[in-house]
């Protein structure tokens, strides 16, 4: 007796398999778990820096530092090298911005995590304030930069850059969301990811 061969259900479990198949691959990616659909990697200066949605990350030791923009996008904006060898050499930095700002809320922000990166990452103390007198808070201008305490004097200017004399680096930036571009430079080359 000759036995017949069922085509439907041979076709039907040849579809499951590639069904099954298809969904692992595009989940794992083509690479093994560093691609697929949870995220994607550039490399920059030997640095992995993931896409991820919640911004760029990058690992350093066992902590993730987020970023809001590429390495790419920020590089535009040069830092000079001295500036971020004092910061990342000094125990205490001081974070300051002017009292009449037209960007306290992008300044601040950017101060904040600025601030959490130098002591999570860096151990290096540092102080919110303003660069002119303020009864309610400590003012701290360029004038009072030393070697052992820089300032980081983040204002408002007719266009974005990074000036460093005599220990304070004034990061100026032309609209306010270039605040965050500017905290994400310094950052970028405080961990060598940019020089």
């Amino acid at each position: 007796m000759k036995r017949r061969i069922n085509w439907g259900v041979i076709f039907a479990i040849f579809i499951g398999l590639l069904m099954v198949g298809s969904t692992i691959g595009f989940i794992v990616g083509p690479f093994g778990f560093s691609g697929g659909i949870a995220q994607d990697s550039i490399k920059v200066n030997g640095h992995r820096i993931d896409i991820t949605p919640n911004g760029y990350e990058t690992r350093v030791g066992n902590s993730v530092i987020t970023f809001t923009y590429s390495p790419i996008d920020v590089n535009s904006t040069k830092i000079p090298y001295e500036a971020i060898e004092k910061i990342k050499n000094s125990p205490f930095v001081y974070l300051t911005s002017e009292i009449n700002s037209t960007s306290p809320e992008d300044i601040a922000l950017a101060q904040y995590q600025l601030q959490q990166v130098l002591s999570n990452q860096f151990n290096i103390q540092s102080a919110i304030a303003f660069s002119e007198p303020n009864n309610q808070t400590l003012f701290i201008g360029c004038e009072n930069a030393t070697q052992y305490a820089p300032v980081i004097l983040f204002e408002d200017a007719n266009q974005t850059q990074a000036i460093y004399q005599n220990n304070c680096l004034r990061l100026q930036a032309e609209n306010p969301s270039v605040f965050i571009t500017l905290r994400d430079r310094v950052v970028y080359g405080m961990l060598g990811i940019l020089k």
